[in-house]
């Protein structure tokens, strides 16, 4: 019933009460209604609470106690039950190709079987508790989230997708341990796995970011719970020495007029926009409003009947490349610059979380001869550019140009780094 008043509806906040303080009370009432013993929320939960602003101009600061609230607050609902995944997200199994999530060999699409268990009310809690928690973690304002949650849009997809890719860095901590400095202590390897609830835990609660399984995983829970109608599909990226597994894309439907979008905010090295997936003719480049880059969809036959298509790109500037930093994957050639493979994919797939094909590229990243174990690093986008770590520096490059750098040479000085430019804290 509480959830019913106008003052704490997300898409009608009009009272002076603060909609994130309206949600709390209502959660303590579905919590003391419904759960009882089995829930309680932390004794400090409520002591320091930032006021809220009605207005997107958000200090920083304000931004990131309002994140803090909610990860607390989503923490306590998921603690009597996780998040669960969107109906189309849950794995199944069986015989039937088309109704049991079995990769048809003709098409490489897999579709999955709806849910028909009803969530609990502690379900719905945690589903909505992780929503605003997510969405602050990526820096919009409560304003900017309630337009978010009224519905998929295109102008909310290119908004939380945007936010994202600069609010949540691609990095592979996790992969590595980290030995004792003077002034931090050591850190055992946490590998990332295929878990959805470790996964939110992690980027969410945990402010972390991740690598492409994680940061897509997380994105495509988000995208489905706001109700988006979407896909995954697998990716093998194009290297000096071939195409090799170990990624995966995301498309949504239904949405744009010009088809089908791909987005990725699992790729360091990512679209900055959401890409039509299409060939036809005249279908002009999308082109980033950050960096300059163009990107465009090919048709290929080259690799094979599993790989359809292919994402290809365009440099605005031919220096300084994430790629280059990270993989020693030689610079783009002088301006001008044409455009390049990226990965091939299918437009077809449509394969659920736990699927063989990412099983086997998450085993191929994790693998020790991968390049992600050779080395740590972590890549945070910035409107005009990015700040990449590597093993022993940090730098800064705008508009495709290295403006700064710095050299880590102890343990100490990279952990530093990695809190103060990347919000990372092992």
């Amino acid at each position: 019933e509480a959830w019913r008043r106008p003052c704490l509806r997300p898409r009608e906040v009009s009272t002076p009460l603060s909609f994130k303080h309206g949600l709390i009370e209502w959660f303590g009432i579905a919590a003391s209604s419904f759960v009882g013993r089995h829930f309680s929320f932390p004794p400090d939960l409520a002591v320091g609470l930032p006021s809220a602003s009605p207005s997107p101009a958000q200090t920083p600061q304000l931004q990131e106690e309002n994140s803090t609230v909610w990860c607390r607050l989503a923490a306590a609902v998921a603690a009597a039950a996780p998040p669960p995944m969107p109906p189309s997200m849950h794995t199944t199994t069986g015989t039937d190709t088309h109704e049991e999530g079995i990769v048809d060999s003709t098409s490489s699409r897999t579709v999955e079987r709806p849910s028909k268990r009803k969530r609990s009310v502690v379900e719905d809690a945690a589903t909505k508790a992780m929503q605003h928690a997510y969405l602050a973690r990526i820096g919009l304002t409560e304003e900017q989230a309630s337009v978010v949650l009224r519905g998929p849009s295109v102008e909310s997809l290119r908004q939380i997708y945007l936010a994202h890719i600069v609010a949540v860095p691609f990095e592979n901590m996790g992969q590595h341990e980290h030995k004792v400095g003077d002034t931090v202590p050591s850190c055992a390897i946490a590998p990332p796995t295929l878990n959805l609830h470790e996964t939110l835990t992690k980027i969410v609660l945990k402010r972390r970011g991740g690598f492409c399984w994680e940061l897509n995983f997380a994105f495509a829970w988000l995208l489905q719970s706001l109700g988006y109608q979407m896909r995954m599909g697998n990716a093998f990226v194009h290297t000096p020495v071939g195409p090799t597994p170990g990624h995966l894309c995301i498309f949504v439907e239904d949405l744009d007029p010009r088809g089908t979008l791909l987005v990725d905010p699992g790729f360091g090295d990512q679209p900055r926009e959401p890409v039509p997936v299409s060939t036809k003719d005249g279908m002009e480049p999308v082109h980033d409003g950050m960096i300059g880059d163009a990107y465009k969809i090919t048709k290929t036959d080259a690799f094979g009947p599993r790989w359809t298509l292919q994402l290809e790109r365009r440099r605005a500037k031919a220096t300084g490349t994430m790629l280059h930093d990270l993989f020693g994957q030689p610079p783009p050639p002088p301006e001008p610059v044409p455009f390049t493979p990226i990965y091939l994919f299918n437009d077809n797939d449509d394969l659920h979380f736990e699927c063989e094909e990412f099983k086997e590229g998450l085993a191929f990243v994790l693998h020790k001869d991968s390049l992600f174990s050779q080395k740590r690093f972590a890549v945070k986008n910035t409107p005009d550019g990015h700040i990449v770590q590597s093993a022993d520096y940090v730098k800064w490059v705008v508009h495709g140009v290295e403006t700064k750098r710095e050299e880590l040479l102890t343990e100490d000085a990279y952990r530093a780094s990695l809190v103060e430019n990347f919000g990372i804290n092992l």
